[in-house]
């Protein structure tokens, strides 16, 4: 198994493949921090796989988080599984689903036991305010950081192919905020129109070709 070169690490050193045992650790250590739902976890993921360890590229992040999209299910649990099989085969992907399932399974349990008994406490109310913004700033970072890859890749590839991508985007946002199309469909009528918008993006890519020879361009010369 290869695994990209990680920015933190010195010239040619290459992260070493995690085992079974030391993702369990990991996924535990997530699984036990994820207060926040759905996107504190996938930033946890992010940082934990990506920042830290180097263990994903963001590129793969985001292509392993879009396919986990595309099946029915819980998303997250699938997403584990995945970085977990990539990392330690199919070892890992049960170490992954365990470390991420049993921390948090047994917090929630004990919280809900809790929170009948405080529920109608006014400063527990008071703080559940607070709680909701919080969770609306994790949905953004989180989103800013799956569509950062993306929109670095088009700007690299010129103004059009940035123009391109962010009305793709943007389509997509209206279809399901505002045309209230069915999360499924939306996702249909985007791989359709996938290859569309990419053959879009990459016509207008030119490709540099090296220069011609010294001896070639003397002789060209000579012939003048």
């Amino acid at each position: 198994m290869s695994v990209q070169q990680h920015p933190a690490l010195s010239e040619g050193e290459v992260p070493a493949a995690p085992g079974a045992w030391r993702l369990f650790g990991i996924w535990c250590l997530i699984g036990g921090q994820s207060f926040g739902g759905g996107p504190a976890t996938l930033e946890l993921i992010r940082r934990e796989m990506t920042l830290k360890r180097g263990w994903l590229t963001e590129q793969e992040y985001v292509r392993f988080w879009t396919l986990c999209n595309l099946v029915p299910g819980i998303n997250l649990i699938a997403f584990a599984i995945l970085i977990g099989r990539k990392l330690a085969g199919w070892a890992g992907g049960l170490a992954t689903l365990a470390g991420m399932l049993l921390p948090s399974t047994t917090i929630t349990v004990l919280l809900t036991m809790g929170f009948v008994s405080i529920q109608n406490w006014q400063p527990f109310q008071k703080m559940l305010h607070g709680i909701i913004p919080a969770t609306a700033g994790l949905m953004f970072v989180v989103l800013f950081n799956l569509g950062r890859p993306l929109f670095k890749e088009s700007y690299s590839q010129g103004w059009r192919n940035l123009g391109l991508s962010t009305i793709f985007v943007a389509s997509v946002a209206i279809m399901i905020g505002l045309l209230k199309l069915p999360v499924f469909l939306a996702l249909v009528l985007a791989a359709v129109a996938g290859p569309l918008l990419t053959s879009a993006r990459f016509s207008s890519v030119k490709v540099a070709l090296p220069p011609p020879p010294i001896e070639i361009v003397a002789s060209q010369q000579d012939e003048l």
